[in-house]
């Protein structure tokens, strides 16, 4: 058999980067066998990475390598192509021009003709074509790098002949188009699989929300890989780097009203419901970019909308009470990738009070001050061209004293809120806030159901 080491160069206008020299240098042996193994004519090629439509029918490029071969049968044969296995003929060998273009998407490949002499005579031979590869070719598309997503390969040691991923940017998405050579396998050892756990597909499609730019880090998004025939192991993950990176300050500001529906306190027996405007204010700093967050929330009564009753049963009056918080936290994010979702897990401690201005000593009641640790999870997803929203939960146990084993003292709280706008880099957002607290101690106690809804906006 002819043999023949080349190197594969890169055809730039096909749009496959130029790979680094150790990957592009595949080994290239060919010969044209006849049906008794005899070689009968030797071949030259030239080979090229490139992209194109892999039948007339698809809708999206593959990579090939493609070989372009001059044979040495005379011109006067006429060839007929009977079967072909790992490669596509693109220009075949025709009567009076020995040249051939074939495309590669296997590193082991038959071209099984037929030719017809001048004497009406047939002639049975068979190009057939291996390629050895050091390592398997990886790419990622120019358009993949346009919109900050890369495939970052992290193991390599299969021998297959490529693995590759194309990217379609849609209005709020990307389409990742997932490529790997006929001649292997996906990773039995990745979600991947689990979506062709036959292997009948050599292409996989995913779409992911865009992340939105200044709020997500670099981060990997989705894993794979590969493996060969021999089993070796190609491992890979989607990198998305945002051209501008967030920020490590952020800030916002949020007012609306909050209904009291039952404060009860037993020591006075007051069963008050409230209707008060509430102003908000949260800051936070990322310590650790993609790991670790410091966060601050204050909120309080700006004033009294409304309550009732407005005296006590025995007619003295009932002045409303001003409700206040403070939270500090710590946040560690979840190593969780999920494209624009995040997950934070954070704690830290909670303080909570009101104030009553009494008239008069007779209308005096509530429970000064509360503290204590919280726990707090809160998840956000904040897609390019999405609204985008966030919710969260919260426990905090909460006393006149530091006590950390006392559950009955405490305060649950959900909340969440959305965007009001997919296309400003700091929309306005409504948000919601649900929260039950509960406390009591030798002397008093209260309960306290409260609902907020507020618009709330980044203002750093």
């Amino acid at each position: 058999m002819f043999v023949l080491l080349m190197a594969a160069r890169t055809i730039a206008a096909d749009a496959i980067p130029a790979p680094p020299r150790a990957l592009a240098r595949p080994e290239i042996l060919l010969g044209w066998i006849d049906s008794l193994g005899n070689l009968k004519y030797d071949a030259v090629t030239s080979a090229d990475w490139i992209l194109s439509y892999r039948t007339p029918s698809s809708t999206i490029k593959t990579p090939a390598l493609r070989l372009t071969i001059k044979s040495g049968f005379p011109q006067s044969w006429e060839p007929e192509l009977l079967s072909s296995e790992g490669a596509t003929v693109i220009s075949p060998p025709r009567k009076g021009h020995t040249g051939m273009v074939v495309e590669l998407r296997s590193t082991r490949a038959t071209l099984r003709y037929r030719f017809t002499d001048s004497k009406e005579d047939f002639h049975e031979i068979s190009l057939v074509i291996r390629v050895e590869m050091k390592n398997v070719f990886t790419f990622s598309t120019p358009e993949c790098e346009k919109m900050g997503l890369r495939l970052a390969v992290q193991r390599n040691e299969a021998k297959h002949l490529y693995l590759g991923v194309s990217c379609i940017e849609n209005a709020d998405s990307i389409d990742l188009y997932f490529f790997r050579s006929e001649d292997s396998k996906w990773n039995p050892n990745m979600d991947i699989a689990k979506s062709d756990p036959e292997n009948k597909a050599t292409e996989f499609k995913f779409r992911i929300l865009i992340p939105k730019e200044e709020v997500i880090y670099s981060k990997a998004i989705l894993a794979g890989g590969t493996a060969d025939e021999a089993g070796g192991l190609t491992e890979y993950a989607i990198l998305y780097t945002p051209k501008i990176p967030p920020q490590r300050f952020y800030a916002s500001a949020g007012v609306g009203p909050t209904v009291y529906k039952t404060y009860r306190e037993s020591a006075t027996g007051v069963n008050l419901t409230q209707y008060s405007m509430t102003g908000k204010v949260s800051a936070g700093y990322r310590l650790i970019p993609k790991v670790l967050d410091v966060a601050f929330n204050m909120f309080g009564n700006l004033f009294t909308l409304s309550h009732s009753p407005t005296a006590f049963p025995d007619g003295s009056e009932l002045p409303p009470a001003r409700f206040y918080g403070i939270n500090g936290r710590i946040g560690y994010r979840l190593p969780i990738d999920l494209g624009a979702t995040e997950f934070l897990f954070l704690t830290g401690w909670y303080f909570w009070g009101m104030t009553v201005t009494a008239p008069s000593p007779a209308s005096t009641y509530g429970v000064k001050q509360l503290n204590g640790p919280q726990l707090f999870f809160m998840v956000s997803r904040t897609a390019k061209g999405q609204i985008g929203y966030w919710g969260h939960t919260k426990l905090a146990l909460i006393s006149d004293r530091v006590r950390l084993n006392d559950i009955r003292n405490r305060e649950i709280a959900i909340g969440g809120g959305v965007q009001l706008s997919a296309k400003q880099k700091n929309p306005f957002a409504l948000t919601l806030d649900i929260a039950h607290a509960r406390f009591f101690n030798d002397d008093n106690g209260m309960t306290l159901l409260s609902i907020s809804v507020g618009v709330q906006k980044n203002i750093w």
